[in-house]
């Protein structure tokens, strides 16, 4: 009998990924375009990024990425591209819920490793139906890829911690992880 890996997508690991896929459509995709309301850091996310993606360095786009760094270059080309995809805030603000999802799956796939299943996909069900997740993972925020890339940074740090050579690849992880909230 062959033993599967812990991280294979079994029949058993389906009804919580349709579970949280279900969640995160009903909670995040109605009304893209409307709800909630437009805030000045998404504005100007949304401004800077589509002269990013348009190849302009005009207004912020040049201070508030590569001088003080206050926004994420590639997350606003992201928000850009999103822009240009739509021609108005659905597609940046979809991308900005694609980050949501992604980091719920990231949760539980983290929690995987730790915990048994269903304390994982409650971590990740928590993490969607967190009132302040849905606010701000709706709109254009840099600090929504910062969640994704911490997530993905811890995630990193439990996969290479099942491997030889954990101590330098934890090591790097904490780096990186590090590295997303400071910036």
């Amino acid at each position: 009998m062959t033993k599967t890996h812990r991280s294979s997508f079994s029949p058993h690991h389906r009804l919580p990924f349709l579970v949280l896929t279900g969640v995160w459509v009903l909670l995040y995709l109605p009304h893209l375009r409307t709800v909630p309301g437009w805030y000045g850091d998404e504005t100007t996310a949304l401004l800077i990024g589509k002269q990013l993606f348009n190849g302009e360095m005009a207004f912020g786009a040049v201070s508030n990425t590569f001088v003080t760094v206050v926004f994420q270059p590639l997350y606003l080309a992201m928000v850009g591209f999103g822009y240009w995809l739509t021609s108005d805030i659905l597609g940046a603000r979809f991308l900005n819920t694609l980050l949501a999802y992604g980091t719920a799956l990231t949760i539980y796939g983290i929690g995987r490793r730790i915990f048994p299943s269903r304390i994982a996909f409650g971590g990740a069900l928590l993490f969607l139906v967190c009132d302040q997740s849905v606010i701000h993972f709706r709109q254009c925020f840099p600090h929504n890829a910062v969640a994704f890339g911490a997530a993905i940074a811890i995630l990193s740090i439990c996969r290479r911690s099942e491997r030889k050579g954990a101590n330098l690849s934890a090591g790097l992880g904490v780096a990186v992880g590090k590295g997303f909230f400071f910036r």
